[in-house]
């Protein structure tokens, strides 16, 4: 145990050559030295393997799996498969970690048995100012870690250092994250954390993560298949706590009440516009009688949001796809 390396960090990678090096370079460039750093290349077809295969010829603590492409979920995991760290934190490929971040994060685990270190991140965007991931000044020491689900301050896999056991999970939640291709970060931090106990994790309010607002990334760009992945992510995880504690559930704010009724509302215009109707019809059954949809029908009404709650709420299918149809100008 004394010759383990102290942190894996786990990077996905695809088509990512414009970027990979400053990420890489936040992690070569920390003030703290023991470390892996894996980059799983999913099958890029730019340059981006090669970049990848010279940057871990420079630097022996940097290894590099190639694979076809089968996905960011799948990279990670073939990362965490390899990683030999005690423990596990990730980086995506156009992010980047603060000059001192594992050092800070060594500190805080210092002589504690922690599982799980939840951190916070400052967002970059262009010609704006730099804000906050999250919102963690309420954070208390005992409170129940699915809480922060209910107030939606923990759901990004950058934002944690997890002890690597915590992802020994069983095969069908393994084999259903890597068959998700957006929210999946939400999907598995719920099913890690849903049995800590308070005593297991700790919160900080650093901003050690830089999230780099692209908007090439793979997460911002959506079609109908991402759209129901966030939909059964959320529906799941919601459910779930529902079904464990209904009291806890009061305790959900309005921005997750407005995410919600976003996110099934996003999902039934994507499958609008690229179904035929007969599979357009069956996903949006799946909507309409959603946990979501009948315990979260709260978003931000807008006039575009208003009219298709209202259309669904009335089982009123045929007329929601014309009407989505034509208020995207597209034919069908």
């Amino acid at each position: 145990m004394n010759n383990q390396i102290k942190f894996s960090i786990i990077c996905p990678v695809y088509n990512s050559a414009d970027y990979i090096e400053s990420a890489v370079h936040s992690i070569t460039e920390q003030s703290f030295n023991d470390w892996e750093l894996i980059l799983v290349d999913d099958g890029s077809t730019d340059n981006t393997n090669k970049i990848c295969d010279r940057l871990a010829s420079n630097d022996k603590k940097i290894k590099v799996i190639h694979q076809s492409n089968q996905g960011q979920s799948k990279a990670r995991l073939n990362g965490i498969h390899s990683a030999l760290g005690e423990y596990i934190l990730f980086l995506d490929s156009d992010d980047q970690f603060v000059p001192n971040a594992l050092e800070i994060i060594s500190k805080h685990l210092e002589n504690k048995d922690l599982k799980m270190l939840i951190y916070n991140a400052s967002v970059i965007q262009s010609n704006k100012d730099n804000s906050s991931i999250y919102d963690l000044s309420e954070k208390k020491s005992d409170m129940p870690v699915v809480d922060f689900f209910l107030k939606r301050r923990i759901s990004y896999f950058w934002s944690i250092c997890f002890k690597r056991e915590l992802f020994d999970l069983s095969k069908d939640v393994l084999d259903k994250f890597c068959s998700l291709s957006y929210s999946e970060d939400l999907y598995l931090i719920y099913n890690i954390v849903k049995n800590l106990n308070s005593s297991d994790y700790k919160i900080v309010d650093e901003q050690l993560y830089k999230y780099i607002y692209n908007d090439s990334s793979l997460t911002k760009n959506q079609n109908a298949k991402k759209a129901m992945d966030r939909f059964y992510s959320f529906n799941s995880v919601y459910e779930s706590i529902y079904l464990e504690n209904r009291n806890a559930f009061t305790q959900i704010t309005k921005g997750i009440r407005d995410t919600a009724g976003w996110t099934y509302l996003s999902a039934a215009r994507k499958i609008a516009l690229e179904y035929d109707y007969k599979h357009y019809f069956s996903l949006i059954k799946q909507i309409r009688f959603s946990f979501l949809f009948r315990h979260m029908n709260k978003f931000k009404k807008d006039k575009y949001n208003f009219v298709g709650y209202i259309f669904l709420k009335l089982k009123m299918y045929k007329r929601f796809r014309k009407y989505i149809i034509k208020k995207e100008g597209k034919t069908k």
